[in-house]
């Protein structure tokens, strides 16, 4: 086993990075509806449209809350992002119910 392996198992077991940990729980919690999901957070086109990147460049300041073009891209994209959030807290419900019900 060389180090290039080891490094391979750790990064799938022990620390996958973002990208295949938000598949998993979006996998888990949305259903049907993962792979569109995946696709709207990480490989939407045109590139830098993505939900993912628009909330990078937010969290980064990099976005220019001056330039009309880019308010109006992320304001088409909120919808989006919307869905994603309420089909994600739906399947947290969904696999506890306890939560649901407040306790």
């Amino acid at each position: 086993m060389s180090p290039g392996d080891i490094e391979a198992i750790y990064r799938e077991v022990v620390d996958p990075g973002l990208r295949p940990r938000a598949e998993h729980a979006l996998r888990l919690c949305t259903g049907d509806q993962a792979e569109t999901f995946i696709n709207q957070c990480f490989d939407y086109e045109p590139d830098g449209q993505a939900l993912y990147s628009i909330r990078n460049a937010i969290n980064h300041g990099t976005v220019d809350v001056d330039d009309p073009e880019t308010a109006i891209m992320i304001e088409a994209r909120f919808p989006e992002l919307w869905r994603l959030v309420f089909s994600m807290f739906a399947g947290v419900l969904r696999s506890n119910p306890s939560l649901a019900r407040g306790g």
